[in-house]
């Protein structure tokens, strides 16, 4: 079987985003980085798989009781392939390099699989996520991290505050207000189940605040519907 180059773009995209999240890329997360549906992504990851150049996992779902995720991890000689192709091992300055466009889609697929890996890893991904929330230099990076970490609280918390935030963020006449609503619910929740780590919530919720108070109208809007995105 060839490695084609559709299947190259597929798993190029698949290592980057396995090198950003260090967690296994769920076929779904893959379909929204590229722009197509998740089915042609899991057919692509398949035939992938059969050249030996990625390993799958499973992993519970949240939301179905009883089934499982299937996951795809690149292999070492698919990591090799690809920086061979590339010249060199994708580091963060190469990433900056990208156009706007290409590295918001990564920067929310990279999410988006880390929000996936807090439902099954626990505190490990959620761990992970604080640490990538830190490393963010772009304002809108970094609040795109602040809405998968706030909204991993909230799930990890458990009650109805996802709802909430989801039923407020619909309705809100403003992102910027359903985005605020998210930071509350998050420091509630926090206060209910994890005290002792308030001050610090309290601190990046403020942080995450001010950063979208001084983000364009643009960017503004980017963040809101990833978060309704998220939310869905």
């Amino acid at each position: 079987m060839l490695l084609t180059e559709r299947r190259r773009q597929f798993l190029k995209k698949l290592v980057d985003l396995h090198r950003m999240t260090r967690l296994p890329i769920h076929y779904g997360t893959l379909a929204n980085a590229l722009g197509v549906s998740k089915w042609t992504a899991y057919d692509m990851l398949k035939a992938i798989e059969k050249m030996g150049l990625l390993t799958r996992s499973y992993a519970a779902n949240g939301g179905e009781s009883g089934r499982s995720q299937v996951q795809f991890v690149p292999t070492e000689r698919a990591r090799l392939l690809v920086d061979d192709e590339s010249g060199q091992p994708e580091t963060a300055a190469s990433a900056e390099a990208a156009g706007p466009p290409e590295e918001w889609q990564a920067t929310k697929a990279a999410v988006m699989a880390l929000l996936q890996g807090c439902r099954s890893c626990g505190l490990e991904a959620l761990g992970r996520m604080a640490r990538e929330l830190h490393a963010r230099k772009r304002e809108t990076e970094f609040c795109a991290y602040s809405v998968g970490l706030l909204l991993a609280l909230i799930r990890r918390a458990g009650g109805t505050a996802e709802e909430f935030v989801r039923s407020l963020a619909g309705k809100a006449p403003t992102g910027e207000m359903g985005l605020a609503s998210l930071a509350g619910a998050a420091l509630g929740a926090a206060a209910q189940t994890m005290s002792e780590a308030g001050a610090e919530l309290a601190e990046l919720a403020g942080r995450f605040l001010k950063a979208i108070a001084a983000l364009p109208e643009r960017e503004k809007k980017l963040v809101s519907d990833f978060l309704m995105e998220a939310l869905a």
